[in-house]
């Protein structure tokens, strides 16, 4: 082989490794640009909450709860008929008649403390406005979901909420909403940004390791269904994805979707 194809040959290897190294550094900034564009849920977009909508607001301490309430309609879950709720700072807790029967459903069960900042918000809407809005959002992302005709529609809303012990420089932001016609029901959670997953009694580190959060529905002594990412890191994931079709006309990024009323969950209407 001669000199010069010797140096040909070098300058070709050169040129590939220079524009191997140019091809990852702009597939590094690609993903980096892909990443920084998933911003979950806007609160903006959240069902309307607050003291403004009629919301009532659980204390701001650490294992805040609210009494147990009456609904005015009940809501079928996993199978049973659920006739009154209690907000915790981790979820919902509904209960059946007999007081004997409890089911959960949990947006985002880590150990959340709202003793250093943040608000939980509640109430049951009933309003027609309300329950129009809802069922437009459901018929966007499904047209099959018109089976359900809304008659009730729980919904909380978890807003910059900190984790145990007091930590509230990383915070959550999330809503649930529990819907029904007096026997079908579903629940929608949206999730705006989980910056933490892990609270100090759970192992965590600056609110992160440990043993995370989970997400999903829990039938107590009997079933649970747990959302893509519970108990792990990756929870935080759950703002950056979705059970819902991506060929959706809108954004669905931070948006979970399921029927809850028979005896499994499932995410089909």
């Amino acid at each position: 082989v001669s000199c010069v194809a010797l140096q040909l040959c070098a300058k070709m290897r050169k040129k590939l490794i220079l524009r191997l190294f140019l091809l990852l550094i702009s597939c590094v900034f690609s993903c980096r640009a892909q990443l920084s564009t998933c911003t979950g849920v806007s609160r903006v977009q959240f069902f309307s909450y607050g003291t403004s909508a009629g919301d009532s607001a659980l204390p701001q301490e650490n294992d805040a709860t609210s009494d147990i309430m009456d609904l005015s309609e009940p809501i079928q879950f996993y199978n049973q008929y659920r006739t009154s709720i209690m907000v915790s700072d981790s979820g919902l807790t509904l209960i059946d008649e007999s007081g004997n029967s409890y089911a959960y459903v949990v947006p985002f069960g880590g150990d959340v403390d709202i003793s250093g900042g943040g608000s939980i918000f509640y109430r049951e809407a009933t309003d027609v406005a309300t329950l129009n809005e809802i069922q437009n959002i459901l018929m966007i992302y499904d047209p099959l979901w018109d089976i359900i005709d809304l008659t009730s529609a729980f919904i909380a809303t978890w807003i910059d909420v900190g984790y145990f012990d007091s930590h509230n420089e990383l915070t959550n932001t999330y809503q649930c909403v529990v819907g029904t016609d007096g026997h079908r029901s579903f629940s929608l959670f949206l999730y705006e940004d989980i910056q933490w997953t892990t609270g100090d009694d759970d192992g965590g580190t600056d609110g992160l390791g440990g043993y995370p959060a989970i997400a999903g529905f829990i039938d107590a002594g009997r079933d649970c269904f747990l959302l893509p990412y519970s108990g792990r890191d990756s929870v935080t994931n759950l703002r950056c994805s979705s059970n819902l079709a991506e060929d959706s006309v809108l954004p669905t990024d931070g948006m979970w979707l399921y029927r809850i009323d028979g005896p499994m969950i499932t995410d089909e209407p």
